[in-house]
């Protein structure tokens, strides 16, 4: 069985899902969107975002190497004016430069789900190696797991603790 659409081609199709704006504001993809927010489309049998085939709608193909980058930051945005061709590089580098990475990049306690701070994984360490008390019961006090004790003790869960901070901790 064939579908009828009321629309006379696919790019009808896909632009009856942006709500277009003025031309410097952002259109927002009305579709699906995956857990990250971009937009999802099936576009001539091709599963991809709604930003790349407004990129493709727009100004043609995409150059061999390169992803669509949004200026504006708006993950689903198909305003073609905030979409660019640029390098998989060039566009961490914008993330990054912008402070768009998000929480999932942060350690430490620069993530929101932190359940120590850094004074106390210096203390971890310390009351650890001093060797009176295990790591089971060190998870018991400070609420965490036995196996997140060790990574702590071990460097694999933060960044070391310098030897200076755990030094300023003892005076």
């Amino acid at each position: 069985m064939t579908r009828t659409y009321s629309y006379k081609t696919v790019e009808q199709r896909f632009w009856k899902r942006v709500k277009k704006g003025l031309s410097f504001s952002c259109w927002p993809w009305l579709g699906t969107k995956t857990k990250g927010g971009y937009g999802v489309v099936n576009f001539k049998r091709e599963r991809t975002t709604a930003h790349r085939i407004a990129y493709k709608l727009t100004k043609g193909e995409i150059p061999k190497g390169y992803v669509v980058m949004h200026n504006c930051d708006t993950r689903d945005c198909c305003n073609p004016r905030h979409l660019r061709a640029a390098t998989q590089r060039e566009n961490l580098e914008d993330m990054w430069k912008k402070r768009r990475q998000g929480d999932y990049r942060n350690f430490g306690t620069a993530n929101g789900r932190c359940k120590v701070t850094t004074e106390q994984c210096a203390e971890i360490q310390q009351t650890y190696k001093e060797g009176w008390i295990t790591a089971e019961a060190l998870g018991k006090l400070f609420g965490l797991g036995q196996s997140q004790i060790l990574r702590i003790v071990n460097g694999e869960s933060r960044v070391k603790v310098s030897r200076k901070s755990l030094s300023l901790k003892q005076r």
